[in-house]
């Protein structure tokens, strides 16, 4: 079990030098910051950081050290393809929808070891199953909200952290295949992974009840879907000029204007 042979004392005093550790990352400096404000911050900095979880069993090859320290809190509980996977697994992988504009803008400026650690779970997704995910919780996949707006999450770190990538344990050629997956290629089912982007690239947007024998999915929300694909696009053309790659960057600028 996660607990092992630890007492109580023991896990009430390792979960508190780990939140510590967690909350001490942001500090307040200003004179006389009123208290509400500081609990305000760090209550919601707790929160912040309760999701998601990793639960995959980190692989001895795969484990990220950093000044000596092994960064894994792995609790060996994946299922399906992830069974015994050799890279990070994050469950309550909220929407990405939800979190590509609120908690990794956060995260980028503090927390680069968990980032790129629940980058490479996204990266992981493509490996396992074409597409990175949008949503997952207890092990399932969840619905897309916008598109694969994962791409965004993945593309902001390797625009942030590219210099440091490598050792971060990112293959910044696999991230961007990973994009490519997503840009370029139809899922069966655009519901739980990737967009419908046949129709997206053949109009250059998500027409109104348009015919799809190619996939399925909820013909819905076809304004919203364009825009977030849009963006989606332009997460990738950032990372395609950052890696040099000039024709797909001049495609994924023109899909996302």
């Amino acid at each position: 079990s996660e607990v092992g042979d630890a007492t109580f004392d023991e896990v009430v005093a390792s979960a508190k030098a780990q939140w510590q550790d967690k909350l001490s990352k942001i500090e307040i400096d200003v004179a006389n910051t009123p208290e509400n404000v500081t609990e305000l911050l760090y209550s919601s900095l707790y929160r912040a950081s309760l999701t998601p979880v990793c639960l995959g069993t980190i692989h001895p090859a795969k484990k990220l050290i950093l000044d000596g320290v092994v960064q894994n809190n792995a609790t060996g509980e994946t299922q399906g393809v992830f069974e015994n996977t050799d890279s990070f697994y994050f469950d309550s992988l909220y929407c990405s929808w939800d979190t590509f504009r609120t908690f990794y803008p956060l995260m980028a400026l503090h927390s680069p070891v968990e980032y790129a650690q629940i980058v490479d779970s996204y990266i992981d997704g493509w490996r396992k199953n074409g597409w990175m995910p949008e949503c997952r919780a207890n092990n399932l996949p969840g619905w897309t909200q916008g598109g694969s707006s994962g791409d965004i999450i993945v593309s902001h770190f390797a625009v942030n952290y590219h210099n440091e990538a490598q050792r971060l344990g990112i293959d910044l050629n696999e991230l961007y295949s990973a994009l490519l997956a997503d840009g370029d290629v139809n899922p069966p089912e655009w519901n739980i992974e990737g967009r419908q982007v046949n129709v997206y690239k053949q109009f250059g947007y998500v027409p109104f009840a348009v015919l799809d024998v190619s996939s399925t999915g909820r013909q819905t929300r076809e304004g919203s879907r364009t825009l977030e694909y849009a963006f989606e696009d332009f997460g990738i053309r950032q990372v395609a000029q950052l890696l040099g790659k000039s024709d797909d960057m001049e495609r994924y600028t023109n899909r996302s204007l």
